[in-house]
């Protein structure tokens, strides 16, 4: 290894079969979450990735010894009987759990907090399984009901029996569920709450049992905050942590996961031409029966990776297809998001009428979702539009709707500021294309950072 990376007489005799089973295991793992070395192998000899991939997923490097069945048939029964018990109390244990679970809808959150401390049936494990469930389903639509369960979780795990559970175990679910709390407060732009939330997770990680695929999903979600924060180096480093931790139990699915997030972060920092390299590697991993939301999020992100390249032919293409994962999988909301590329891709390539329809269906569908802030942005794109065809009477009015629709919803006070400044110069017909976009950059950057102070640019 050097800098971390591998070297390249050590690819070479990777593909040869030279090594042996531990440094092949080693080098295999590193592949998995580095793209450096994934390109480097792979450009060494033809073949290379589709060998690689055998490997990694296929398991046909290593042939495993036989084992002599036989010899252990005592033993083998007598677990055999063990894991049936162990079964049945699993499956009573859910079932109790489910029912659990249930006599907590349609209660406020201090009934439910006081039922999970009081009735002895909430104190197990699986509850607070079921609950962080929940909470992972909720926290993109509804964050701070999300949040409400990751406390009612915490409160089932105290009062479970550390002597029975052990504590390294009890430390795991504490750590998870105060790693979900922090995703939950990050999604609801409260940083510093959040912070605290990460440390706390931090805190009994260490102490708790050191499951590799625990690890590995706290490292994905840490990753999400720092991405947030604008740490985006760190934030990759993070995700390529967690993808080696996946990669390493086995997990192909997980493996792309990760990797589709470390997409996103590349499009942040302008490099949408290595989002759309490793969003094409990442696709063959993803089991979409498995998670099928995924889907439609990588039909969206490819599309617009490919409009932010300046490659519109090709993601024109491939709307079609990402309208239909959208009809088949997504939902309402995914639809007008996909409408609000339609409309970019249109009006990049001087198709003004279908760009200001598509931006127009985009706009109406985020007014009426209740999200002011993606209608904020798709207003700012119809501006542009418009400026770009000198149509500043149009401007003017786009300009003087913006606020009476925005001002009860979801904008921070710079937003609104900046939002201001727009409507004040197309009220004097001084709007510019370069204030539009400057304006809708600051908008992306401080969504994530309402702290952001606005200053508009310098004539």
């Amino acid at each position: 290894m050097k800098a971390n990376h591998l070297e390249r007489a050590t690819l070479e005799r990777l593909l040869a079969r030279d090594l042996d089973e531990v440094a092949t295991q080693q080098a295999l793992t590193h592949l998995a979450s580095c793209d450096r070395c994934w390109d480097r192998a792979v450009s060494l000899a033809p073949g290379a990735a589709v060998q690689l991939e055998n490997w990694l997923w296929g398991g046909d490097f290593v042939t495993p010894a036989p084992i002599e069945v036989g010899a252990y048939s005592e033993i083998l029964a007598r677990t055999k009987v063990v894991l049936s018990a162990c079964a049945s109390r699993l499956t009573a244990e859910k079932n109790l759990a489910r029912t659990c679970l249930a006599e907590l809808d349609g209660l406020d959150f201090d009934q439910r907090l006081d039922l999970v401390q009081q009735d002895p049936r909430f104190h197990s494990r699986i509850v607070a399984q079921g609950l962080l469930e929940r909470c992972r389903g909720q926290w993109a639509q509804d964050p701070a009901e999300a949040e409400s369960l990751t406390h009612l979780a915490l409160a089932v795990v105290d009062r479970l029996d550390a002597t029975a559970i052990g504590a390294p175990a009890l430390n795991d679910l504490r750590a998870q569920c105060w790693a979900y709390n922090a995703n939950c407060r990050r999604v609801q732009s409260d940083f510093r709450s959040a912070e605290r939330s990460v440390e706390a997770s931090r805190f009994f990680l260490e102490r708790g049992s050191g499951d590799p695929l625990l690890l590995a999903e706290m490292l994905d979600l840490l990753a999400s905050f720092r991405r947030d924060q604008q740490q985006y180096n760190e934030a990759l480093e993070l995700l390529n942590q967690a993808a080696a931790a996946y990669a390493e139990a086995g997990d192909r699915h997980l493996v792309g996961r990760a990797l589709v997030k470390k997409t996103s972060i590349l499009a942040d920092m302008g490099q949408p031409e290595k989002s759309i390299t490793l969003l094409e590697r990442a696709i063959p991993m993803i089991d979409t029966a498995r998670e099928p939301r995924l889907s439609v999020n990588i039909h969206h992100q490819l599309i617009l990776y490919l409009h932010q390249a300046s490659r519109d032919h090709e993601a024109l293409a491939l709307l079609p297809k990402a309208i239909a994962v959208v009809e088949k999988t997504g939902n309402r909301l995914d639809r007008v998001r996909l409408s609000g590329v339609e409309g970019l891709i249109a009006a990049s390539l001087g198709q003004f009428d279908k760009a200001e329809q598509a931006l127009l269906a985009a706009r109406e569908g985020f007014i009426r979702e209740g999200i002011g802030y993606d209608a904020a942005l798709v207003s700012l794109d119809l501006a542009a539009l418009f400026l770009r065809q000198s149509r500043t009477a149009e401007t003017r009015r786009l300009a003087l709707e913006i606020l009476p629709i925005f001002q009860s919803r979801d904008i921070h006070r710079e937003a609104m500021a900046a939002l201001m400044i727009f409507r004040s110069a197309a009220e004097l017909e001084a709007a510019s294309l370069s204030m539009v976009e400057d304006i809708a950059g600051f908008l992306k950057r401080a969504r994530r950072n309402p702290s952001l102070h606005y200053e508009p640019q310098v004539a």
